[in-house]
């Protein structure tokens, strides 16, 4: 009777412990991010970055959630790992390359992408637009060369993202 139960339970797409763990790791490396970019402590820099990514697995792994959010998230931890390895090299030579395109702008665009095909949520799709613009006005007006506004940015558009999930479909 309990597996059965349990089964019903995973067949519904649950999003309310998807948009936790979300908005815990956004907050967190908002907060990484301006402790980063407001102090000129670079000693801070690496640990902070990696400590986000931690947070991000910490919350998959104590949070209760249902197996296809544990799956989903697992699944979407690349996206994470992808933002904290360009925060690692973002002030190293690849700098000259981050600042013409900004990449975490684009695998914001990649983690819409995954949401959206999760969710089959059409808000996803206008997030996505709004961020391809972005990235082009980035790439035609060349003004916004610094990767803490890029990763703020990105991070934004992520958190409305999460905001804008529903709590069941």
């Amino acid at each position: 009777m309990n597996k059965v139960k349990r089964y019903q339970e995973d067949l519904i797409k649950p999003c309310r412990t998807i948009k936790t763990t979300l908005m815990i790791w956004i907050i967190s490396s908002l907060t990484a991010n301006m402790i980063i970019y407001y102090t000129e402590m670079s000693l801070l820099k690496y640990p902070l970055i990696i400590a986000t990514l931690l947070v991000y697995f910490i919350t998959i792994k104590k949070i209760k959630m249902s197996l296809k959010e544990k799956h989903f998230l697992r699944e979407f931890s690349v996206y994470p790992i992808l933002m904290t390895i360009i925060g690692l090299f973002s002030s190293n030579n690849i700098n000259s390359v981050y600042s013409s395109i900004p990449l975490s702008l684009i695998v914001v665009v990649a983690a819409l992408n995954y949401i959206y095909s999760y969710f089959h949520d059409k808000k996803m799709i206008c997030l996505m637009v709004i961020n391809v613009v972005f990235i082009i006005l980035v790439l035609v007006i060349d003004g916004l060369k610094m990767p803490f506004i890029n990763n703020v940015i990105s991070l934004s558009i992520l958190f409305i993202a999460s905001l804008m999930m529903k709590e069941e479909l």
